[in-house]
C-alpha cells in the first residue's frame, strides 16, 4: 500500500517569512479562470471524503486552461498544488491556501 501524500499547506506568515508575497486576489484571465470556484471542500475530491475548502479550485478542459491556470500563480505568487484523483492524498481541515488544479477525469483529455 503507497503512503498517503501530506499537501504542504502554509500560512500568509509562513510564505512572507520565505520572502515570497502572499497575493490572493480576483482571478480575471480567460477560460478556466473564469471558472474558478472559490472555497471548493476538497472532502469532495478525495477518497477518503477529507479536507476542508481551497482558496481558488479550477478544473482545466485544456493544456492552454491549464498553462494560464499556472501562470496566474506563479505570476501572482499564489501557491499551486495539481491534484489527480484524490487517492492518496489528504488535506487538512483548514484547507489549502492557494490554488487548486484538478485533473482527476481530466486528466485523460489533456
Amino acid at each position: 500500500m503507497t503512503p498517503a501524500a501530506v499537501v504542504d499547506v502554509k500560512t500568509q506568515t509562513e510564505v512572507e517569512a520565505e520572502g515570497a508575497e502572499f497575493a490572493v486576489g480576483p482571478l480575471d484571465l480567460e477560460g478556466a479562470l473564469r471558472r474558478v470556484k472559490r472555497g471548493e471542500p476538497l472532502a469532495r475530491h478525495t477518497s477518503l471524503r477529507i479536507g476542508g475548502p481551497a482558496d481558488y479550485f479550477a478544473e482545466p478542459r485544456s493544456i492552454a486552461e491549464l498553462q494560464a491556470l499556472v501562470a496566474f500563480a506563479e505570476e501572482n505568487g499564489l501557491p499551486w498544488v495539481v491534484l489527480g484523483n484524490g487517492t492518496n492524498v489528504l488535506f487538512p481541515d483548514e484547507g489549502y491556501r492557494g490554488l487548486v488544479i484538478h485533473l482527476g477525469l481530466s486528466l485523460i483529455h489533456i
